[in-house]
């Protein structure tokens, strides 16, 4: 169980990095906000710095990269989600 995650952002392929850590002294590591539904991390900084526009709700896949470690998700693939009427 991690208490922090760490975000990186590859500008030329578009895509996140997430590494999930202990060590919240690490730098650029955000504190995970744990629920009985899940975990959470205030990205928004990290979004705006990178110019990702996240104006529309959408949902991603992830994926794993072994030889990295971390977490990633493809900007490219985006799932617009569907509005319940």
């Amino acid at each position: 169980e991690f208490s922090h995650i760490v975000f990186f952002f590859d500008r030329e392929l578009n895509k996140v990095g997430l590494r999930f850590t202990n060590d919240g002294g690490e730098e650029g590591a955000v504190k995970l906000n744990k629920r009985s539904t899940g975990i959470s991390a205030g990205m928004k900084s990290f979004l705006d710095y990178h110019n990702v526009d996240y104006t529309e709700t959408a949902q991603y896949d992830l994926e794993f990269d072994e030889r990295e470690g971390l977490y990633v998700i493809d900007l490219n693939r985006r799932k617009t989600a569907k509005k319940d009427k």
